[in-house]
């Protein structure tokens, strides 16, 4: 069903309805009564597809449940990182995403149900994608096949450098130098825990 043209289409206009509203209001500031008025679909047709405000927040500004794992394989671990990073922390900076995320995530701490439904269906594809990486980089010998690091661990440090370069120290005119600041921290993690499992092992 969700396939049909009919049913993409109302998809569409309730993305682009969030968006338009985040351009000039915060997140606390747009309801679902006026995204739905927005995009001319009814609460139920929002209902269908995301479970709360959050849900259809983040998949609006951010992304939705089904990621791109191809457009990060770059041919090696470094390359991979830095092309995620890059695509994290472009992100973060918009306009739209800087209304909206701070206060999606405190509605998220709130609401325990709406956060448990929210790690189901957005933070664990965002897992997924590192999980993958971290596999192709085993397969290339970039990484030991009994390397200890999580893929739970890397998202974080990744996610929360990102998150903290974005929204808490800000004033850095050089997104680059932000991608490279985080790449190379993560990447440096990734490195000294292996080395150090094997040195002791």
């Amino acid at each position: 069903m969700r396939g049909r043209p009919r049913e993409s289409a109302v998809d569409a206009r309730l993305l682009e309805a969030v968006r338009a509203l985040l351009t000039h209001s915060d997140y606390s500031q747009v309801s679902i009564a006026q995204i739905s008025a927005a995009a001319a679909a009814g609460r139920a047709a929002i209902y269908r597809r995301w479970s709360s405000k959050p849900e259809l927040v983040f998949a609006a500004v951010v992304h939705g449940t089904e990621l791109d794992a191809e457009r990060f394989d770059r041919g090696g671990l470094s390359a991979d990182l830095s092309a995620l990073v890059e695509h994290v922390v472009a992100l973060l900076s918009t306009p739209v995403a800087r209304h909206a995320l701070p206060g999606l995530v405190a509605d998220l701490q709130a609401d325990p149900e709406a956060r448990h439904g929210f790690r189901a269906r957005f933070v664990a594809a965002e897992v997924e994608l590192v999980a993958g990486m971290l596999a192709r980089a085993r397969s290339r010998a970039e990484l030991r096949l009994d390397h200890p690091i999580s893929a739970h661990s890397v998202h974080a440090h990744l996610l929360g450098m990102a998150w903290a370069e974005v929204f808490l120290v800000g004033g850095e005119p050089d997104a680059r130098a932000i991608v490279d600041r985080i790449s190379r921290s993560v990447l440096s993690t990734l490195t000294t825990v292996g080395a150090d499992d094997a040195h002791t092992s």
